[in-house]
This record gives structure tokens, C-alpha cells and sequence, in this order.
């Protein structure tokens, strides 16, 4: 089977989730498409250098959902203006309930959201059950920003290797534009850089031109750039 089951994908969409490596796209055949479950969902991630691949998948009923950079910078903390009244601390299963409402809100360009097949609410559920995994012990650490101790945005940080991974990051509509994602995100360098993490990374839709911008200020550098195919079978 060149398809990998993904089970947690598969309970929020509420149809069968697979994703396919890159390297199985030469092998792949409409006839292993066809042996799918009904209503599957296939997606795949491929460079955007890639343009025979990009075509293959094409060719048997893909759609390109996204257009996926990853970014990279070290852990050197700069300096942050923002509102001097923002907390940052870290937050654990007692800001569940506000981080998945901030969540629900808060994402629009990742692969769910971009696919015209998949729900809205759905899309907003995964993003939402995401934090709260990340609340209850998945990620490594999740820092809320607070003003007068109202939490209006996130940073959920993880690692991989020795590579620390910025997974979500939220705040609050009413309150962007004032560097507080910027702030999030020095006070999670800090963290890593005491746990000897030096590097962090990030991904993002070329799409989402405030999360860009914020990288770019926050001396992130783009290292990748990958095109996100679906496909699903009816």
C-alpha cells in the first residue's frame, strides 16, 4: 500500500484521511486510486520545483489546495516594541476552551480551509482540536499572550530532531498589528535557546501575506517551498 491511514484527520473530517509520500508518486496508478474507501481523502506534498510530479498527480484527478513555504531562523532573540501591558506565560489544558474559540477564528489558508470539498466547520474543528492536543501535553510548550489578563493569542512550539517547530500561532483579530505575534515569538526563541534548541521553523501559505510579513520582521528565511495537492474520491 503506498498510502499511509491517518486516523486523527480522519475522526475530525469524518471520512478516510491519506497521505502520500512524494517519492511513491512515480509508482502511483489510477487503479490504486480505485481501491481507495469510498469518500477517501489523499493529500500530498510535493517541491514546487517538482513540475512532473505536479503534472502525474494532475493527470489522476489532483487539485492543488495550497501553496506551502517553510521558513527557518536561529533562536538569537531581538528586541520587541509592543503594548508593555501584554503577559506572556505558559498555558496548559486551562486555556482550552478560549484558544479553540481564538483558533476557530483564526486560520483560513492552511489545506483545509483552501479545499472547496472540505466543510468550514470541519477545517475549523481540526484547527481547533490541534491547540487543544497541544494544551494537553502533545506540544512541547504553548505560551498565551495576555492583556490585563484576557488571553487573546498563542504560540504552539514543538520539536523535531533538535529543530524547534512552530506549529500554530494565534491572536486575537482585535488585537494584531501591535507586534504581539512578534512578541510570541521572541518569548519562544527564549524558551528554546535555554533548552539548547537554536534553529526554528515554520510554515505558512504564500497566501498569507500577514503571516509572511511577521516571519520576514521576525528574521525568519524561507528554505522550501512545496505545492499541497488533494484528491478525493467519490
Amino acid at each position: 500500500m503506498k498510502f499511509t491511514f491517518q486516523p486523527w484527520e480522519s475522526k475530525i473530517l469524518k471520512l478516510p484521511v491519506f497521505t502520500l509520500k512524494s517519492q511513491k508518486i512515480s509508482q502511483l496508478k489510477l487503479a490504486d486510486l480505485e481501491k481507495l474507501p469510498h469518500s477517501s481523502l489523499v493529500s500530498v506534498r510535493v517541491s514546487r520545483r517538482a513540475a512532473k510530479q505536479a503534472r502525474q498527480l494532475k493527470k489522476l484527478g489532483f487539485y492543488l489546495v495550497e501553496n506551502y513555504r517553510q521558513y527557518e531562523c536561529g533562536t538569537k532573540i531581538t528586541k520587541e516594541s509592543g503594548p508593555r501591558t501584554v503577559e506572556i506565560k505558559i498555558i496548559g489544558p486551562e486555556a482550552t476552551a478560549v484558544c479553540r474559540r481564538l483558533a476557530k477564528q483564526s486560520f483560513r489558508y492552511d489545506r483545509f480551509h483552501c479545499d472547496p470539498q472540505i466543510k468550514k466547520s470541519l477545517a475549523d474543528k481540526s484547527r481547533a482540536s490541534w491547540i487543544a492536543n497541544a494544551l494537553n501535553g502533545r506540544a512541547l510548550f504553548v505560551l498565551g499572550a495576555f492583556i490585563n489578563k484576557k488571553l487573546i493569542g498563542f504560540i504552539d512550539v514543538n520539536k523535531k530532531s533538535n529543530i524547534g517547530i512552530i506549529d500554530l500561532l494565534a491572536v486575537n483579530s482585535h488585537y494584531r498589528q501591535q507586534r504581539i505575534a512578534s512578541q510570541l515569538i521572541q518569548s519562544a526563541k527564549s524558551i528554546l535557546k535555554n533548552k539548547r534548541i537554536h534553529r526554528i521553523q515554520v510554515g505558512t501559505q504564500t497566501k498569507n501575506f500577514p503571516a509572511i510579513s511577521c516571519y520576514h520582521k521576525n528574521n525568519f528565511k524561507i528554505i522550501a517551498s512545496y505545492n499541497t495537492f488533494h484528491y478525493h474520491k467519490s
